[in-house]
């Protein structure tokens, strides 16, 4: 009986249940076609789109030419200003070259003076490290073992019949005879000065000294058998000794030059005279000597007991040697009393035709030319001594 209730239903109901089935069919039809319709509209929609962009890109591309021909006068004006702007810069930049150029013409010397300026400034400040980090022992002392004292000899002089002799030390280096005072008023004769108007007195090594003579005397001098007649200017500086200058020295045959016997450079550069130039002599030995690749003009003193070069001369060699620190104040102003202490004292190799050496040589802040000491000038057979 349970089995029979389906089949009775179903039978009851077949007709409802066809129609069921038909509605959903119909439902699923619906939706496949929705979904067709759906994605047909989508596609159709993005094709147009497509259209739409590149309508509107066709659109922008025709813009800029229709901005370009419209304002065409606008732009030529704004890249002529350009162009004038430009040139207005470089001509500027032009301008302003050639006036920097003009300047560093016109101020050549003063750059020149502010550049050696500041060599000799760095050069001080290198001497002042290299001696604060080497400071010196007690009486340390850098000598040059080669050093040859000074030339003296007792020298007569003539004065109306009478004669005196005066220990005079020898000084190729120096333009004329000097005689101190202290030791002029202990002679016997009494000589009468003569008058030296605006004569200011260069010292061997270039410093201008504020002592100034004060007066000269004509006098015979001899020297075993050989005699002359020469002026001596009198100093008033107790601290100088009696010198006889380079044209006495070879006119008394007391020293020559080895292969250049009585060959005068006829200038003073040492001294500066308002007074006949014949009265005096005014002769110096002087003598190439080459340092490294420069040649240098050295004045030969038989009076200088040391080598020197001025700093402004050893700053232009640029040998970029370190100077050694010269701990001793030295004396290099023979007729004036002024003390010199010098930068430093430096070793160089030297040649003087075939002879080649290494010497000491002192540097000193002063304006004059070097100098090769007695000592150095034997060494190179540079002076011949005939006593």
């Amino acid at each position: 009986m349970e089995n029979k209730k389906p089949q009775n239903f179903i039978k009851k109901n077949i007709d409802n249940i066809k129609l069921l089935e038909k509605n959903k069919k119909s439902k699923n039809i619906s939706k496949r076609e929705n979904k067709s319709l759906a994605d047909n509209t989508q596609n159709t929609n993005k094709k147009s789109g497509l259209k739409i962009m590149v309508n509107n890109n066709m659109q922008r591309r025709g813009e800029p030419k229709d901005f370009i021909k419209k304002n065409i006068e606008n732009i030529k004006l704004f890249e002529k200003n350009n162009k004038r702007e430009r040139n207005k810069i470089l001509s500027d930049n032009r301008q302003k070259e050639d006036r920097s150029k003009d300047f560093i013409k016109m101020n050549e010397n003063q750059i020149k003076l502010i550049e050696k300026n500041l060599k000799k400034v760095e050069l001080k400040n290198k001497i002042a490290r290299f001696n604060k980090e080497n400071k010196p022992k007690k009486n340390e002392v850098i000598v040059d073992d080669r050093k040859v004292e000074r030339l003296y000899l007792d020298i007569e002089l003539q004065h109306e019949g009478k004669e005196e002799a005066i220990t005079f030390f020898l000084d190729s280096g120096a333009t004329d005879n000097f005689i101190p005072t202290h030791i002029f008023k202990k002679m016997k004769f009494n000589a009468k000065l003569e008058k030296l108007e605006q004569y200011n007195m260069m010292s061997t090594y270039g410093e201008e000294n504020s002592i100034k003579p004060i007066g000269m005397v004509y006098m015979g001098v001899r020297y075993k058998q050989k005699s002359t007649s020469a002026w001596f200017i009198i100093y008033n500086c107790e601290s100088s000794e009696a010198c006889i200058g380079v044209g006495t020295c070879v006119d008394l045959d007391l020293i020559s030059r080895v292969k250049e016997n009585r060959n005068f450079i006829e200038e003073n550069k040492l001294m500066k005279l308002r007074i006949p130039r014949n009265m005096f002599n005014v002769r110096n030995w002087t003598t190439n000597i080459q340092i490294g690749t420069f040649s240098l003009k050295f004045l030969l003193d038989s009076g200088a007991m040391m080598n020197v070069i001025p700093l402004s001369i050893f700053l232009r060699l640029n040998l970029n040697i370190e100077l050694k620190p010269a701990f001793n104040a030295l004396w290099i102003n023979e007729y004036g009393g002024q003390d010199h202490v010098p930068m430093g004292v430096v070793s160089l190799k030297i040649k003087h035709q075939k002879k080649e050496m290494y010497a000491y040589f002192y540097i000193f802040d002063i304006n004059d030319v070097p100098i090769l000491s007695l000592s150095l000038c034997l060494d190179l057979d540079l002076i011949r001594i005939n006593f």
